[in-house]
């Protein structure tokens, strides 16, 4: 094997970054392809992030039932921000929790969630809405997901 050989294959920049199958990585590890891990080993996923909440809402299992986890969101590696946890107490129609830069749907997204015949609104500016149908008395964020890449 040749070094023109594997300047082909890998691509190694003074920064640090590491590309397989590019020449221009834009993070430490940037693959173009699929990638299979044989041998063991962990990927590391973001952590859970509690949110900040507004317009009286409250996490549910924190402020009411702690038998119930805390309500949080995380952006996974395949570009899906799923949530988990219960709301509660807070006005409809008004934004419960606002998204950081990242983890916005670019169109409006509509969920059916828990709480009776609820919609859950995620909209582009970040902001999660409870609409009218949606009790403030719990509000089940579990299972919520969509994607932020190639929306």
């Amino acid at each position: 094997m040749t070094i023109a050989h594997l300047r082909n294959i890998c691509q190694f920049i003074r920064h640090g970054n590491v590309g397989i199958g590019t020449t221009s990585p834009a993070t430490t590890l940037e693959v173009a392809g699929n990638v299979t891990i044989s041998g063991g080993g962990t990927i590391k996923r973001e952590a859970w992030i509690t949110p900040t909440f507004a317009n009286s809402w409250l996490d549910y299992g924190t402020s009411g039932d702690t038998a119930y986890g805390p309500t949080a969101y995380y952006r996974g590696t395949d570009g899906v921000v799923r949530f988990r946890g219960l709301i509660r107490a807070g006005t409809i129609d008004a934004c419960a929790f606002t998204l950081p830069t990242g983890y916005r749907p670019s169109k409006y997204r509509l969920m059916t969630v828990m709480s009776g015949a609820c919609r859950l609104d995620i909209m582009p500016t970040g902001c999660v809405v409870a609409r009218v149908g949606c009790s403030n008395n719990w509000l089940s964020l579990d299972g919520v997901a969509f994607r932020v890449v190639d929306d």
